[in-house]
Formats: C-alpha cells, structure tokens, sequence
C-alpha cells in the first residue's frame, strides 16, 4: 500500500486523544458489553489526521460493501473490534464516517424486518 505523505503542519493533534478515547471504549464493550460509535464527521480533523489515524489504525482481515442508496465500506482495522464505516451517497460523495467500537457493526447484522419478509417470502 503507498503511503501519503503526513505533513506535520496540518496534524490538529486530536489523533492521540481520539487513540485513548478508542481504548477505553474497547474496555467498555469488554466489560460491559457496550459498543461506541464515534462519529469522525464531528470532529475537528485535517485530512491529514484522517491518514494519521488510517496509518495507526491499520485495516484487518475483514472488509465488507453494502450498496443501499450509495455505497458504504466497511472494515474491521488492526485493532479487533474497531470498525471503520464509510457511506457515500449516489454521486459517490462521501456523507458520513464512523469507527464503531462493537463485535460487529449493525448495518452488517439482519435486521428483524427483513428476516420477517424473508420468512413471508418462504
């Protein structure tokens, strides 16, 4: 994978506290089995804290694409239980990213509706 150059200059420096915020969410779903979601969108980042946290993060073994009015990427990074989340809209513009702190996120999961559908379908 080639890197893209960081420039120091444009770093806001939430990266680290964001890094710590991740930590004790992963303790949270440990212990209490209580997922996160971060909502990366809200949060004052350059683009370049964007590939600093990328870089850091890593992607793991699992990716997953949804198409449903857009595309949304999913991916499991190198930290297990920390997902990364994109959505696009139609233009393939990106609307919203999210790192979900969970055993899987739940756009991935069944949802109770279309089981249901599924069943009446049968």
């Amino acid at each position: 994978m080639a890197s893209i150059p960081i420039h120091p200059e444009h770093i806001t420096g939430n990266v680290s506290p964001l890094l710590v915020e991740i930590k004790h969410a992963l303790q949270k779903l440990l212990e209490q089995n209580e997922p996160t979601c971060i909502d990366l969108n809200s949060l004052p980042f350059s683009p370049d804290d964007e590939q600093a946290l990328r870089e850091r993060l890593g992607q793991g073994e699992i990716k997953a694409e949804l198409n449903s009015l857009g595309v949304s990427h999913i991916w499991e990074t190198q930290i297990s239980g920390v997902w990364w989340v994109e959505h696009f809209n139609v233009e393939n513009q990106k609307t919203n990213q999210y790192l979900e702190i969970t055993w899987i996120p739940d756009i991935l999961k069944s949802q109770q509706e279309d089981v249901r559908a599924s069943l009446e379908q049968m």
